[in-house]
């Protein structure tokens, strides 16, 4: 035991490590134990929601949170923007502007917040959602109701999450994970709760859900600006209107990205509900969840680098960057490799896991490796491009991407006859050409070459 721990303590240390490395190695190192632990949390959480919900009904949860989600573009990137701003105030010690540009950033998201709750709940009572959702399993009034629900909670914990984007800021992205694997506890808990007590509803479901999450975010935000993040803590008189168009400058292009990304990845639910049935859903997720484990593993490696990027780059440190580069080739390497170990032991795993209580087409493991390996690649390049904040390029690409993503779907689905693997498909090719300019631009910065578009 003594061998292994002195193997993760010189892996921190490392011999002459950088100290921007050392960071990142103990961000990556704590992540991946948190990591570890959602994922077993999430592997044991879906048969269990499963037996409560049903499969028809956990289908309709799924495809609802995939909507609720969507709500997410009204941070107009705010989020993503304060991370990077922040980031340069601290390679700069500048405590007085980071805590005017939290404080200002909270004032906005809260105005926000306000407005989703409103907005949301006019749809929620707008909509004929049984027709709209494809839906026969629950009643309009107790769907509205589920909705509601959703919506207020998710507007209350969209200023909450503001707290997340300032972590990342300091480098300390394994407390993100921290709190996840919290809210996944949170949620464990409350599924085996709610199979004790034996009827199913899904609006006790999403009542317990949300509640669990909320509380978890609002007990964190409190304990980080009291104790790490105190220099940054929010306050009224530290608003200053005058940096909103700073923030929203960065912003906007943020989140004209998280609107691809959310016509990408979170329409997927509910395509797949309108074309098939929720029935498919469960089925896409699952193998999507066991597909993720590729994205998770990179992302904890990503998440950190992102801040670290952004403080290597304003103090020119191209040699750490390309060195750090070299290394994320290598993983992915591995990664091809574990992918393609996936694919061919997937139907076991799923029967060992889900107790044989679905059986999935082979193809749509296939399609599920390679959408998730092309996320992978453009991921290890969007963390420098992200990091600097040159992403006009990125920007100009995720409109594209809006545009057609959904209309390649219905064609793939409707035209040729696919099934969910075709809004897979959809995926992977609006995604390709993001694959190949993510790289391009990538060594467009590093080298010192990128002008225009490339340079913005």
């Amino acid at each position: 035991m003594q061998k292994y721990l002195n193997k993760i303590i010189g892996f921190i240390k490392g011999n002459n490590t950088h100290e921007r490395t050392q960071r990142v190695k103990k961000n990556i190192l704590f992540t991946a134990l948190l990591k570890a632990i959602n994922i077993g949390i999430g592997y044991v959480l879906m048969p269990l929601t499963l037996h409560y919900l049903s499969k028809d009904t956990y289908g309709l949860w799924l495809t609802l949170s995939s909507v609720i989600a969507w709500f997410n573009v009204f941070d107009i990137g705010l989020s993503n923007g304060l991370r990077n701003k922040i980031a340069e105030a601290l390679a700069n010690n500048d405590t007085v502007l980071i805590k005017k540009l939290v404080s200002t950033t909270y004032a906005i998201i809260t105005l926000v917040a306000l407005g989703i709750m409103a907005i949301g709940l006019i749809m929620v009572y707008s909509f004929n959602w049984v027709s709209w959702l494809n839906v026969s399993t629950i009643s309009l009034q107790e769907l509205q109701q589920v909705m509601a629900v959703m919506c207020v909670f998710f507007s209350i914990q969209f200023v909450l999450k503001v707290v997340l984007s300032v972590v990342l800021a300091y480098q300390l992205s394994f407390v993100n994970n921290l709190i996840n694997t919290l809210i996944n506890i949170a949620t464990l808990c409350i599924v085996v709760a709610l199979g004790a007590m034996g009827k199913a509803q899904l609006l006790n479901y999403a009542f317990g859900i949300s509640m669990s999450a909320m509380a978890v975010y609002g007990v964190a935000t409190i304990y980080l600006y009291s104790h790490p993040l105190h220099a940054a803590l929010p306050n009224w008189r530290s608003v200053n209107w005058a940096l909103a168009p700073n923030l929203f400058q960065l912003s906007v292009k943020f989140f004209v990205i998280q609107v691809a990304a959310i016509v990408i990845f979170s329409t997927d639910n509910f395509l797949i509900n309108h074309f098939f049935s929720s029935a498919k859903v469960v089925e896409y997720n699952v193998v999507f969840k066991y597909y993720n484990l590729i994205t998770v593993g990179f992302f904890m490696i990503s998440s950190p680098l992102l801040t670290a990027y952004t403080e290597a780059y304003n103090k020119n440190d191209m040699q750490w960057i390309n060195s750090t580069y070299i290394r994320l080739l290598r993983a992915f390497v591995i990664g091809i490799a574990i992918t393609i170990i996936m694919t061919l032991y997937a139907s076991y795993v799923y029967d060992f896991w889900l107790r044989k209580q679905l059986v999935i087409h082979y193809t749509l493991n296939i399609y599920m490796a390679i959408y998730v390996l092309i996320n992978v690649w453009i991921l290890i390049h969007y963390s420098l491009i992200s990091g600097v904040s040159k992403i006009q390029l990125g920007t100009y690409s995720a409109v594209v991407q809006c545009v057609i993503n959904i209309p390649v779907a219905y064609v793939l689905c409707v035209y040729f006859n696919f099934d969910a693997t075709g809004v897979i498909l959809a995926n992977i090719i609006v995604l390709l050409p993001d694959a190949i300019l993510s790289k391009i631009q990538y060594h467009k910065i590093v080298n010192n070459t990128a002008t225009g578009i490339w340079n913005k």
